[in-house]
């Protein structure tokens, strides 16, 4: 297979100019391989991205490189990069459109005067972006407690460590740590009114966190049994998503090669199959499904160093019916793909899930989290 791209390498470095760089040392003291996919998707790859940053890294310095014509397989950068520990490399392969379509981070210490050298593999945008599970939910949505079910059978335990997950109440959205790079935070479907308005006054928390490279997936069904409004709150979705109300009982896939499809049927049916559809797209941003219109109803974009995707499907309804309705096995393979698990077949729901308390919660957040920046351990 033969893919032809244009190289831009973004990098972050120090306020200093590169006439700082020692003499003696390097030209040059990173060498990234990038690993391309053996995946259907790299026919639609144009041009690459680096972006390397550090705690220590504020100012931003960029150059760009060109590769014209690249043969799929390892293709080497040469970078020099301000020394110190942690590096974190992050690398984007989008197409023509600037949709990012593949993505590879890793971490690293970095020397003056020794090359290191790291190799980049690429998974599907968002694959594998979460290993610990935070949601926020007021209520379960119409009563079902599908998302525990879902996160439990794929082999994450109740609590606030890795492989874990957790549900906490609107209330706690301006005291919980969100930590990017470790948390999948989702904000559940089919609120009450209060849950819209707690995250309007908190939206530009969730937003840093993203920014940062945290990933969330932004359940966007209101106006359902819980009789919350999105537009009622004046909330603004990630990247100023638009948001119309609008039932369609079906859905088609925009692009069979994404990964977050597979295993679902070419013709999504539901009661309904969206509710929601999406306009005013950031640039770059992903179609995954749209309905009989062509609207689109799932979505994914990056915003900073993250990863959102916004669903206009009601997940759990169509989950708890998905004998009936095929759009039933999208919560399973929205999650599976995020956590990078599974295979995102459908799976049984597990019976007595559901708690006993006022606001049908499976755990509230502990009390210590009383407090701004309160950590998980």
């Amino acid at each position: 297979m033969r893919v032809v791209f244009i190289f831009m390498i973004v990098f972050l470095k120090f306020c200093a100019s590169c006439s700082d760089k020692p003499t003696e040392s390097l030209d040059y003291n990173v060498r990234l391989n990038l690993i391309f996919p053996d995946d259907p998707l790299l026919n639609s790859a144009d041009s690459a991205f680096v972006t390397v940053s550090a705690v220590d890294i504020t100012s931003p310095y960029e150059t760009a490189a060109a590769a014209d014509p690249l043969f799929a397989g390892i293709f080497p950068i040469d970078l020099y990069i301000p020394p110190g520990p942690e590096r974190r490399f992050r690398a984007r392969l989008k197409d023509i459109e600037g949709r990012t379509l593949f993505t590879s981070i890793i971490y690293g210490d970095v020397f003056p005067d020794r090359l290191r050298v790291f190799d980049l593999t690429f998974s599907q945008a968002g694959f594998a972006s979460g290993s610990s599970v935070i949601v926020f939910r007021d209520q379960y949505p119409w009563d079902s407690p599908a998302l525990d079910s879902v996160l439990i059978q794929q082999g994450l335990a109740l609590g606030t460590g890795r492989d874990c997950y957790y549900v906490y109440p609107s209330s706690e959205m301006p005291l919980l740590e969100l930590r990017p790079g470790i948390d999948l935070v989702i904000i559940s479907n089919d609120q009450p009114q209060e849950f819209y308005d707690n995250y309007a006054v908190n939206q530009d928390r969730f937003e840093s966190f993203v920014r940062n490279g945290g990933t969330l997936l932004w359940c966007a069904c209101d106006l359902g049994w819980n009789y919350g409004s999105i537009a009622g709150s004046g909330l603004e979705l990630p990247g100023s998503v638009g948001i119309s109300y609008g039932l369609d009982p079906v859905n088609t896939a925009a692009n069979r090669d994404f990964a977050i499809l597979a295993g679902l049927a070419d013709t999504l049916r539901g009661n309904y199959a969206s509710q929601e559809t999406f306009t005013g797209l950031p640039y770059g941003a992903t179609t995954y499904l749209v309905n009989s219109d062509g609207l689109s109803t799932l979505i994914g974009f990056d915003l900073g160093e993250g990863w959102v995707i916004v669903s206009g499907q009601p997940l759990e309804y169509n989950y708890d019916r998905r004998d009936a309705y095929t759009i039933g096995e999208l919560l399973s393979r929205l999650i599976s793909f995020l956590l990078g698990v599974g295979a995102g077949e459908p799976l049984s729901l597990s019976p007595g899930l559901k708690t006993s308390n006022g606001a049908g919660q499976s755990g509230s957040g502990p009390a210590s989290f009383a407090a701004e920046g309160t950590s998980r351990q």
